[in-house]
């Protein structure tokens, strides 16, 4: 038979070995278990690289609480730090004001406008004594 028979449209070609309805089924059966079997294999890969993806994640979460806890604790420790310093520190200088005013010296007289009374009833006295004298 000349190859060009083959190709040559509309005209039978003879291939030698046909395949029986039941080997044609087997084939087609055994397809599409192979394809059940892939994608089986893939839904399995898939579901075992999101598994470890939601644990690599877990992980991750549970390092940034970790951190996150650590660093709070660490505000909370240098705030406790600072506030019981500035109450040691407000405390010294309340004390430091108060044996500051126990050790001052009071050289002064806070009440000087009783002497500018007194001096001005001395002043009003002695004119009302010179009034009297000269009316007498």
């Amino acid at each position: 038979m000349d190859p060009v028979d083959l190709l040559r449209f509309g005209k039978r070609v003879n291939f030698g070995n046909k395949l029986t309805t039941n080997e044609v089924l087997e084939d087609h059966l055994r397809v599409i278990k192979h394809h059940k079997q892939q994608n089986r294999y893939e839904k399995d890969n898939k579901l075992l690289k999101e598994k470890e993806d939601i644990r690599r994640l877990e992980q991750e979460l549970e390092s940034v609480e970790k951190q996150k806890m650590r660093h709070s604790e660490v505000l909370k420790n240098e705030f406790m730090f600072f506030n019981d310093q500035k109450k040691l520190d407000n405390k010294l200088r309340r004390e430091l004001e108060q044996k500051t005013k126990k050790a001052e010296d009071l050289n002064y007289f806070p009440f000087t406008s009783g002497e500018l009374i007194e001096a001005h009833r001395q002043t009003l006295e002695n004119v009302m004594r010179d009034d009297l004298k000269s009316f007498i």
